[in-house]
């Protein structure tokens, strides 16, 4: 299994996260309005927003080589997220079909944010 691709975001709030939240919720800040985007993490529209450094395997086990730091905004239309993860090979899947689903991606180097309201039945 290649570096991050076992790094996953588990956990989104929209809402203000207080203080005494456990280390895997992150509260994704609102923007007033949408911008054009820029993957420079030090842009008046990133910078606002907090961030949270993940680097565990899927499993809990320390992994800093996969070290990735993830930031979040929403809008009343958008919801934004902005992975930022230093690598020193990239691991893609060679000729992927954009047309339809691609399965096992976790195969190969990816960023996954999986956003849900029910914890007790992923599949919604």
């Amino acid at each position: 299994m290649n570096g991050f691709t076992s790094l996953v975001l588990i956990m989104l709030v929209l809402s203000p996260v207080p203080r005494s939240h456990p280390q895997n919720v992150m509260e994704c800040v609102r923007a007033d309005k949408d911008v054009s985007l820029t993957l420079d993490p030090d842009s008046p529209f990133w910078r606002e927003a907090g961030s949270v450094t993940l680097d565990k395997e899927r499993f809990g086990k320390m992994a800093p080589q996969c070290r990735t730091t993830v930031r979040t905004r929403w809008t009343q239309n958008n919801l934004y997220f902005l992975f930022v993860s230093p690598y020193r090979d990239l691991h893609l899947k060679p000729n992927p079909t954009k047309e339809k689903e691609t399965n096992e991606l976790w195969n190969w180097d990816v960023a996954e944010a999986f956003i849900g309201s029910d914890f007790k039945d992923i599949q919604r």
